[in-house]
């Protein structure tokens, strides 16, 4: 069996030549997507179940690499925002129950003192 040569005549497309498609979005499309997702997944309390549409947009807008960086951005942010919050509760800088405690604890003593 011979192997035909390759022929100059050849669409480059072809599955043959394996060329690399043209690129098929922006930045500007990439970025417009990222925001909706993003405002989607911190408006929803970081559950990407709840935006499902807007990331598979991101995911048909974006480059597989930047898409999946966002979208584990996403998460990071979210995560250490929620470890923020109990970081402030513990350390009494929101009216938690913890700071409640705190002072009724405090001002208990000094009434029995």
């Amino acid at each position: 069996m011979e192997i035909p040569d390759k022929d100059a005549s050849q669409p480059t497309n072809t599955p043959q030549n394996k060329q690399i498609p043209k690129k098929s979005w922006t930045k500007a499309n990439c970025h417009a997507s990222r925001d909706i997702f993003y405002q989607c997944f911190y408006s929803n309390e970081g559950r990407e179940e709840q935006c499902k549409a807007e990331l598979e947009k991101m995911f048909a807008d974006c480059p597989m690499s930047w898409a999946k960086f966002y979208k584990g951005k996403a998460k990071a942010t979210h995560h250490v925002g929620e470890m923020d919050k109990l970081a402030d509760r513990i350390n009494g800088n929101i009216g938690s129950p913890l700071a409640k405690n705190k002072e009724g604890a405090s001002g208990g003593d000094a009434a029995a003192g």
